[in-house]
């Protein structure tokens, strides 16, 4: 089985660069805790394996990639708004 050729920083969008710079701003730690409070307890529920901590970080970074391009898509049709008044 051929191995996938891992890309290079040279190769990556500019919109891929600025996703791996973006940080959500918590720490394992933080979202370790999260996973622990996150649902009523159940026996497997206190488990907090690493896959579930890492699972729940992406869901966080993800959503929080999609509300800041929101928020920069709101921002430019509002600079354009500003340029389009007549007076």
């Amino acid at each position: 089985m051929s191995e996938k050729p891992k890309r290079s920083r040279v190769e990556l969008t500019p919109e891929e660069r600025e996703y791996k710079k973006f940080r959500t701003g918590y720490t394992y730690e933080e979202v370790s805790d999260m996973v622990w409070h996150r649902e009523e307890w159940h026996q497997a529920h206190h488990t907090r394996r690493r896959h579930a901590v890492l699972g729940l970080w992406r869901e966080i970074k993800q959503e929080m990639w999609h509300r800041y391009q929101n928020a920069k898509l709101i921002h430019e049709v509002e600079e354009l708004d500003l340029e389009h008044i007549p007076f």
